[in-house]
C-alpha cells in the first residue's frame, strides 16, 4: 500500500472521527440508509459575501441565473442518458468502464486522484458550487438560514462537500424560474469553473510545451483480468513501445495497438527497460482487434534544452499547478453533472420535483412519480459501483 492510500485511509478515519464527535449538530438525509445517505452539518459561513456580490451584480446574477436553468435542464439529459446506456453496456459488456467513487486510494472501483489533489479540488469544487446557490437566492432576494458543509456516505463519510440553506418557506412561495434558478446555480456554476480550468489548461500548452516533451503512457489501471497485468505489467507503469513500434503518446499507443490481431504476441518494452511479452485480449467490442486491456495517460519529461536554462524545481512547481488545474477541471465538471442527476436531495432532483409539481395537477401523484425517478436513478448507481468493486 502507498503512503498516498496510507494519509488518504488515516484522513477517512479522522473524518469519521470528527463527525462523530460532532454528530448532535448533524443532520442525517437518509436514501438507502444505511448503505447510501448524506450528513449536513450547519454553520453561517460566506453568507456575508454571498450578500455583498448579490446586491453589486444583481441584474446580471438573474439573468445568468436563468441561463443556468437550459443549462441544467441539458445536463440533466445528458448525464441521465449516459448513465443509463453505460449501465446498459456494462451488464451486456462485463469489464467496460463504470460509474466509480473518486477517491485518493489506489482500490478496485475506486477512481484514484492523489490525495492533496483530491482535498484542494473538492475544497474548491464545493465551496464554487454552493456559492453559486448563495449568491442566485440573494439575487432574488430570498433570505439565507445558513450555510454548511455536507459528506455523501456508501456505508461510511467518503466525500466531501458544501450547502447553502435558503429559507425554504420564502423558496417554496417564489415563481418557478426563481426556484429553478437557485436550484441550478450550483451545478451550473461547477460547470462554469470547469470550462476555466479547461480554458487555463490550454494557455498553459504553449509553455508545457516548450518545457516537456511526449516520453511515453503510463497506466492508470486494468480491466479485470487483463492479461497485460498478468504478464507482470503494473499500475504507473510507463510504456514505451509496442512491438517495433516507439510509444510517445495516447495516440502512439492506439496507433500501435491497431498493428495488433487478437492471436498475435504483444512485446511491450518499458522506460525502465523491461520487457513483457503476452497475447492481448479480444476488443469486447470487436472480435477481431487486439485489446490490452489498460488505461493510459500521457507521460512527459522535462527537455534537455530546458534544463540547461533553468532548474528543475521550476519545471516540477508548473507540473504541479497543471495537474491541480487538470483535477479541477475533471472533478468539477463530473460533480456538476451528479448533481444534476434528478435524485432526492441533489439539485437534479430538486429541479425534478419544481417541473413535476407545476405540470402534474395531482400534487400527491406528481410527488410519487418523483420518488420513483429518484429511486430509479440512486439504484443505477449502486448497480455502478457494485461492478466495479466486484467484478
Amino acid at each position: 500500500m502507498g503512503i498516498d492510500s496510507v494519509i488518504a485511509i488515516a484522513f477517512l478515519i479522522i473524518l469519521g472521527l470528527l463527525l462523530w464527535r460532532k454528530r448532535s449538530k448533524l443532520e442525517l438525509k437518509k436514501l438507502l440508509f444505511p448503505v447510501f445517505y448524506v450528513l449536513m452539518y450547519k454553520s453561517k459561513w460566506g453568507l456575508q459575501g454571498m450578500d455583498f456580490w448579490a446586491r453589486k451584480l444583481r441584474k446580471t446574477l438573474t439573468i445568468l441565473g436563468y441561463i443556468g436553468i437550459i443549462v441544467g435542464f441539458l445536463g440533466m439529459l445528458f448525464i441521465c442518458v449516459e448513465l443509463v446506456l453505460s449501465t446498459v453496456k456494462l451488464i451486456s459488456q462485463p469489464g467496460a468502464p463504470s460509474v466509480q467513487l473518486v477517491l485518493p486510494v489506489q482500490a478496485k472501483g475506486v477512481f484514484y486522484v492523489p490525495l492533496l489533489y483530491w482535498i484542494l479540488s473538492i475544497f474548491i469544487v464545493a465551496v464554487v458550487h454552493e456559492f453559486g446557490h448563495g449568491v442566485i437566492a440573494r439575487a432574488h432576494k430570498i433570505p439565507l438560514k445558513g450555510t454548511g458543509f455536507a459528506f455523501l456516505s456508501f456505508i461510511i463519510p467518503i466525500l466531501p462537500a458544501a450547502f447553502v440553506e435558503p429559507d425554504e418557506t420564502s423558496l417554496t412561495h417564489r415563481k418557478s424560474k426563481e426556484r429553478l434558478s437557485v436550484y441550478a446555480a450550483g451545478p451550473f456554476a461547477n460547470i462554469l469553473l470547469g470550462v476555466l480550468m479547461l480554458g487555463a489548461l490550454f494557455a498553459m500548452s504553449p509553455v508545457s510545451e516548450a518545457i516537456f516533451e511526449p516520453a511515453g503512457v503510463e497506466i492508470v489501471s486494468f480491466t479485470p483480468d487483463s492479461a497485460a497485468k498478468v504478464a507482470g505489467l503494473e499500475t504507473g507503469s510507463i510504456i514505451t513501445e509496442v512491438g517495433d513500434m516507439d510509444v510517445r503518446s495516447v495516440e502512439d499507443l492506439h496507433a500501435a495497438v491497431e498493428t495488433l490481431d487478437p492471436n498475435d504476441l504483444a512485446i511491450v518494452d518499458t522506460i525502465e527497460g523491461e520487457k513483457f511479452s503476452f497475447n492481448p485480449d479480444i476488443d469486447p467490442e470487436d472480435s477481431s482487434r487486439a485489446f490490452l486491456g489498460i488505461r493510459v495517460r500521457g507521460y512527459v519529461k522535462e527537455k534537455i534544452t530546458f534544463l540547461e536554462s533553468y532548474p528543475v524545481w521550476i519545471a516540477d512547481i508548473f507540473k504541479w499547478f497543471q495537474g491541480l488545474f487538470f483535477w479541477i477541471f475533471a472533478l468539477s465538471l463530473g460533480i456538476g453533472l451528479f448533481n444534476l442527476l434528478p435524485i432526492g436531495p441533489l439539485d437534479g432532483g430538486h429541479m425534478s420535483r419544481v417541473v413535476l409539481t407545476k405540470f402534474i395537477k395531482n400534487k400527491k401523484n406528481a410527488l410519487k412519480m418523483w420518488a420513483y425517478i429518484s429511486l430509479f436513478f440512486v439504484s443505477v448507481i449502486l448497480v455502478n459501483l457494485l461492478f466495479g468493486i466486484f467484478s
